[in-house]
């Protein structure tokens, strides 16, 4: 198990907010931290070797990788044989399991088909006849999605009637596509997994996540669940959990109908924004966890100590943000730095609410009329 001490040196592979914030808390930690981002972007300015680069170039990885005492790739959507390739000469704890299942839509539904873990029904589809044939399988209404993950951010399209299935050219044309069917959903939730370097399991809290679109608007623990949906999201997590080789954070996120039957979504590699409200009901945030686990340092034991909610600050309320930032003085609000003006539906920021009592919370939020939950 490799150690690694204060003073050395870690290495992000990927930009972003969840960048931003590993790295702040890895300096925290006492590291120095180097950073390999496309893009100019405010969270080089805050590490002590900041690199601008393409990730998924060989050499611009081996150049950036030289010297540092671990790798952590934050980017899901770097080339895992990059990451195999660099493994030779460097410390890279994740390793590159999870990204040979998480990056194709279609391999990762037929990993979690080989778990006999309950999916929506789907088929890989490469022309518009596979397309109606698909849909005279699974029924309306139905999505269909790039295969790659990497290839644009949440593109996708609902296709409800014979006529649309048209709109499926604009996803065939590059290839394959997948088509699956569309869940009636009631409750959407998300658990976070931390494995350590010893393959040491952990459970964190149930999160129940809520959405505008495909937008992540709120993040609840404790969650509106019975016991027994609980208990079978623990155990979908454990035997993904064993099943993957794979050292830190991940996620698995759920679909739940008003029927109880729940549909294992996706798996995360590695943070997850929703997970950002652990920090206040269990004292210690998930970047944290995650450092700890790839380093070799000890992972504690973790409980839920309060109620509490993540809130997304989008640009489009931005300015009613402010008027809550007067009138709650118990609420935590933190604001990102960004590079450049944000379009509306850009998170900007989040608030952190707790309270010992979950039906006041949730009303608090709710008398915002800003956050639906």
């Amino acid at each position: 198990m490799a150690f690694i001490y204060p003073m050395q040196t870690v290495g992000i592979i990927g930009g972003g907010i969840k960048s931003y914030h590993l790295a702040l808390t890895a300096k925290q930690m006492g590291f120095r931290v180097a950073l390999l981002t496309s893009v100019q972007e405010p969270v080089l300015d805050i590490v002590d070797y900041p690199t601008i680069g393409n990730p998924n170039d060989l050499q611009t990885v081996l150049d950036f990788v030289n010297g540092l005492q671990a790798v952590i790739y934050q980017d899901e959507n770097i080339d895992p044989q990059i990451l195999e390739t660099i493994q030779a000469n460097n410390n890279v704890p994740q390793g590159t399991d999870i990204l040979s299942i998480t990056q194709d839509r279609y391999l990762e539904k037929v990993f979690l088909d080989d778990l006999n873990l309950n999916v929506a029904p789907y088929m890989t589809v490469v022309s518009s006849a596979d397309v109606a044939n698909g849909l005279a399988s699974i029924g309306y209404p139905a999505i269909i999605k790039p295969i790659q993950k990497g290839l644009s951010h949440n593109r996708q399209e609902v296709l409800y009637r014979q006529q649309d299935i048209a709109q499926s050219e604009t996803y065939l044309s590059g290839g394959s596509a997948i088509l699956e069917s569309w869940v009636p959903v009631d409750q959407e939730f998300l658990i976070m997994v931390v494995k350590d370097q010893k393959q040491k399991v952990q459970l964190l809290p149930i999160i129940e996540t809520f959405f505008d679109g495909h937008q992540l608007i709120a993040a609840l623990v404790r969650p509106r669940i019975n016991a027994a949906v609980a208990e079978e999201i623990q155990r979908i997590a454990h035997v993904i959990a064993d099943k993957i080789d794979y050292c830190g954070v991940f996620g698995i996120s759920f679909l739940k109908t008003e029927t109880d039957n729940l549909y294992t979504q996706r798996i995360f590699p590695g943070i997850h924004l929703g997970a950002d409200v652990y920090q206040a009901v269990l004292g210690i945030s998930q970047y944290e966890l995650q450092l700890r686990a790839l380093l070799g340092w000890p992972v504690p034991e973790v409980h839920v100590r309060t109620n509490g909610a993540m809130l997304v600050i989008l640009k489009a309320i931005e300015e009613e943000s402010y008027t809550q930032v007067k009138i709650k003085p118990d609420w935590q609000f933190n604001y990102y730095p960004l590079a450049e003006t944000p379009a509306l539906a850009t998170p900007i920021g989040q608030v952190i609410v707790t309270n010992e009592i979950q039906t006041d919370l949730i009303n608090k939020i709710k008398a915002t009329d800003l956050w639906h939950i």
